[in-house]
């Protein structure tokens, strides 16, 4: 190495070694210094409670497993490192873990509530789907939470009906009566028909029986009175076939059942059996 070659200062008399060096030396200063303190028990405290007990003994390096959302008071400390009543400086880190308080369970899931809402309290106030269980009432399971409405919540169980289904059901039992309904009324419209045309056809029978009987009581008048006109015709034939004779006694007028035949009335007037005005047969000049 030449003589003009200049030597390298060590990391320790550098400008950044030496700020090393008296951070390290403010570090070990304040730890030396930093009292040392027993750490109090909080196993069972509230998370809220538990910071304002550690911090009151000077122990602010806290951190809280699992997140706790800001539900300090919701949450208790089931475990917590390092250990209670063990010296520690109070700047030590100390870590508490803690378990949700589920007493309030039955405060957020009401009953009535949709079962999908609830479940987004729940996460809301620090729930995890570990603290709790959802059973349904009958027993199958609980697939779409928003089908789902709250009956019960106890002992870390949340109770829930199928609401969906009774809709569901409620449906198809008023689609089957409406069904039912209108068969019904199909059916009573047309017994109704029914009814109608038979009154209409027994209503045409009977009056084509009226007509029928009408017609032969015609018939059988117009019948009867040729058989009397063909009678008198008859009489009235034989009567003229008949040879005149004449009578005793008779009277101008009266009746006479011989047409042709002669008579003398009391005064001595000579009288003829004939057809008179009326078409019977009278005595008559």
């Amino acid at each position: 190495m030449g003589t003009g070659a200049t030597k390298k200062k060590p990391w320790y008399k550098r400008w950044w070694g030496i700020l090393i060096i008296v951070l390290f030396a403010l570090g070990l200063i304040g730890y030396v210094f930093t009292p040392s303190k027993s750490v109090p028990d909080v196993t069972g405290q509230t998370v809220a409670e538990a910071k304002t007990t550690l911090n009151q003994e000077g122990f602010t390096q806290i951190t809280v497993t699992p997140e706790t959302k800001g539900g300090d008071k919701k949450w208790k400390v089931k475990s917590q490192t390092p250990e209670s009543d063990s010296k520690q400086k109070t700047s030590v880190s100390i870590t508490l873990n803690a378990v949700r308080d589920n007493s309030d369970l039955s405060d957020i899931a009401e009953k009535g509530m949709m079962l999908d809402e609830v479940l987004i309290q729940l996460e809301d106030e620090g729930y995890s789907t570990a603290d709790y269980k959802i059973k349904s009432d009958s027993g199958k399971a609980v697939l779409k939470p928003s089908n789902w409405i709250v009956l019960s919540a106890k002992d870390g169980v949340i109770r829930a009906h199928n609401k969906a289904a009774d809709e569901e059901e409620a449906r198809k039992k008023a689609e089957e009566e409406k069904r039912k309904a209108e068969e019904e009324a199909a059916r009573k419209a047309e017994e109704e028909k029914k009814a109608a045309e038979e009154a209409a056809r027994q209503q045409a029978e009977q009056q084509a029986q009226q007509q029928a009987a009408a017609e032969e009581a015609a018939r059988q008048a117009q019948q009867q009175q040729q058989q009397q006109q063909q009678q008198q015709q008859q009489q009235q034939q034989a009567q003229q076939s008949a040879p005149q004779s004449s009578t005793g006694t008779v009277h101008g007028g009266s009746f006479c059942s011989s047409q042709g035949a002669t008579g003398r009335s009391s005064a001595g007037t000579l009288l003829t059996c004939r057809v008179a005005s009326d078409g019977r047969l009278r005595w008559m000049k």
